[in-house]
């Protein structure tokens, strides 16, 4: 699964670092990329892709991002 991210804001590098922490902790974490604002994160193999979904959508609120829908 592929979830693109649109821009988080950090307040200081070690929140930067908080972010990319919790995005590789994710279940099935694969990678992450970065295009312009945009991130691009894929997970595979997770057992509950709800339970991730509902990981990534804290995160998004926690840092100011959104889900960018598929086009």
């Amino acid at each position: 699964m592929t979830i693109e991210l649109e821009g988080p804001r950090f307040l200081s590098s070690a929140d930067e670092e908080n972010f990319f922490s919790c995005l590789h902790a994710l279940p099935g974490f694969v990678s992450v990329r970065g295009y312009g604002t945009r991130l691009e994160v894929v997970v595979e193999g997770s057992d509950d892709l709800e339970k991730t979904q509902a990981r990534v959508d804290a995160l998004c609120r926690r840092w100011g991002t959104v889900i960018v829908p598929p086009e």
